[in-house]
């Protein structure tokens, strides 16, 4: 009886101790996985601002940011339309505030469905990525990255999920928008022209308009539009910065002259 107890004890202290064990281990690959994911999210939303930029006021004196753009190849800046309204001539910022204020002009415009393309001032192009479309069919239920300036505050990240994507939706000017999708999200003014992404980057959609008629209701130009309209432009290389004057606390004295297939136009701010 002496040994089967003894046994008995031996082998319930090793069963206690292989069953105490396992979790310990689990739960450390658990932290380490929790851990890469960490990393991960964050490199993802650094990355999301390196790609939006700013649209600021013409007004150096007094510059705010009114609008998002997004980079969708060298040399062009995606935003809405009603962003530029009847402007010629932009300034944009970058997430890197030693850059200071660039310049850019309207290359094209679809009122349609609210975009437009700038061309920016090559000679003082900042290093950037450009945006990459997705290839996948948008679904409700994806979970969706968002990156503007909402409110007015710079490079603010906030995140939503697809609810619909609607094929000749009305938009805010009552005219129906070719294919849009429909987002839940805290997505606000100051979002205009910022870019919608998925889990993996992609790029998905441009924020064109937000409804007050009920929460959560954004939407984003579809990416299918968006790369109907930008393969319209045959080169990267048709803007050419002729001549600029543009110097802080200048305001009403400045002025920039450019060439857009062979024509030249003359801006003054």
């Amino acid at each position: 009886m002496k040994n089967f107890g003894s046994l008995f004890a031996f082998s319930l202290f090793f069963f206690l101790m292989g069953c105490c064990a396992s979790p310990a281990k689990s739960l450390q690959i658990s932290h380490v996985s929790h851990q890469d994911h960490r990393s991960d999210q964050i490199e993802n939303v650094r990355r999301l601002k390196g790609l939006t930029v700013a649209l600021t006021d013409l007004d150096p004196r007094n510059p705010w940011i009114r609008c998002s753009a997004v980079w969708v190849k060298r040399g062009f800046l995606l935003t809405a339309g009603h962003c530029i309204n009847s402007h010629k001539l932009v300034t944009y910022e970058t997430f890197d505030e030693d850059d200071g204020i660039h310049m850019a002009v309207v290359r094209a415009v679809d009122e349609t469905n609210d975009l437009a393309l700038l061309a920016v001032d090559p000679t003082s192009e900042p290093i950037h990525d450009n945006v990459i479309f997705t290839d996948e069919i948008i679904e409700p239920g994806e979970d969706v990255h968002i990156m503007g300036h909402t409110a007015g505050y710079g490079w603010t990240y906030s995140k939503g999920y697809v609810s619909a994507v609607r094929i000749g939706m009305k938009g805010p000017l009552e005219a129906p928008v070719d294919k849009v999708v429909q987002i839940s999200s805290p997505a606000w003014m100051g979002n205009s022209g910022g870019g919608a992404f998925d889990s993996d980057g992609h790029f998905i959609g441009t924020c064109s308009w937000v409804s007050t008629s009920g929460p959560f209701l954004t939407f984003f130009i579809h990416k299918d539009i968006i790369s109907k309209f930008e393969s319209q432009l045959k080169t990267d290389y048709e803007f050419e910065l002729q001549e600029k004057s543009y110097l802080p606390y200048s305001f009403g004295s400045g002025f920039a002259a450019y060439r857009i297939k062979g024509n030249i136009f003359r801006v003054s701010f």
